[in-house]
């Protein structure tokens, strides 16, 4: 998965990006077919914003999270998007097992006798 890092008025420094690549590294764990992912982060006044665009095959998944400090957005947003890729690889699951389930118990609209 390539991680691609972005920073709009704040000086990315190792350790932020570090931080970000250990985070986001994790997420392969709940869904493998992950092609790249992008983070933003920006930093108006006193916000610290952290956008997670996550791209799979034929979706995207977004996560934007805003805090005073931006260790906490990106914890924040890394969290929202697991719970998203959590819920993707559980519909996907239940999706095959249908599928199979039909496949070799017949189609379940019809009725054996």
């Amino acid at each position: 998965m390539n991680i691609n890092i972005t920073g709009r008025n704040i000086d990315l420094t190792p350790e932020i990006k570090k931080y970000v690549t250990r985070k986001l590294a994790k997420l392969e764990r709940f869904y493998n077919r992950i092609d790249r992912c992008e983070v933003i982060l920006e930093q108006e006044k006193i916000r610290c914003i952290a956008e997670v665009v996550i791209h799979l095959r034929r979706t995207s998944i977004v996560a934007k999270e805003s805090t005073s400090d931006i260790y906490a957005s990106i914890d924040n947003a890394a969290e929202v998007v697991t719970k998203q890729l959590r819920r993707l690889r559980g519909k996907v699951h239940a999706k095959r097992r249908k599928a199979v389930l039909a496949r070799f118990m017949g189609s379940p609209d019809t009725e054996r006798y």
